[in-house]
């Protein structure tokens, strides 16, 4: 079975660098084979990503800018399509024991949300689970790749020694 969702071990990719997999897999999927279905190869998003661009709708909309590339323009709208599918999804609660922990005092630690979803989607969700309120900063996909928003966090508020993974 293939599966890219909140069970999965892909859980916390990047929708993008998710997609990418899920065109793998089924392309080496024997049913898929058998059944002689062509999978694309979105080497235009390969590449996009190679290149380090950002993993946005807005890094993608100033790649277009660039050049017109209908693989990528069909991989931005199907980005935003799924974020608008996402938006009208009814809120997931969190685990319980997630606002027993934010909401203990903070006055020795900074609460950052570090994610690859996109900042309006994690804001949305945040917001409606009663969470927003108990964190420091919401950083989404729009900030970067996860390590270099962790890497931001150390220089804003600490080092290495002093952050809890």
């Amino acid at each position: 079975m293939l599966s890219l969702n909140l069970h999965s071990r892909w859980r916390g990719f990047h929708r993008l660098l998710a997609l990418l997999r899920m065109v793998d897999a089924l392309r080496s999927h024997p049913d898929v084979k058998r059944a002689r279905i062509a999978i694309p190869r979105l080497a235009s998003l390969r590449r996009y990503i190679a290149e380090g661009r950002p993993l946005s709708h807005a890094g993608l909309e100033a790649a277009l800018s660039e050049h017109e590339d209908p693989e990528l323009q069909k991989v931005l709208q199907w980005s935003k399509d799924l974020g608008e599918r996402l938006a009208r999804l009814p809120p997931v609660r969190p685990v319980p024991e997630v606002l027993t922990a934010l909401s203990h005092p903070a006055t020795e630690a900074v609460w950052v949300v570090v994610s690859q979803a996109p900042e309006e989607q994690l804001r949305r969700e945040w917001s409606s689970a009663g969470l927003a309120g108990f964190v420091d900063r919401i950083q989404g996909a729009e900030f970067g790749p996860k390590d270099g928003q962790i890497r931001h966090a150390m220089v804003e508020w600490g080092s290495a020694q002093t952050i809890l993974w």
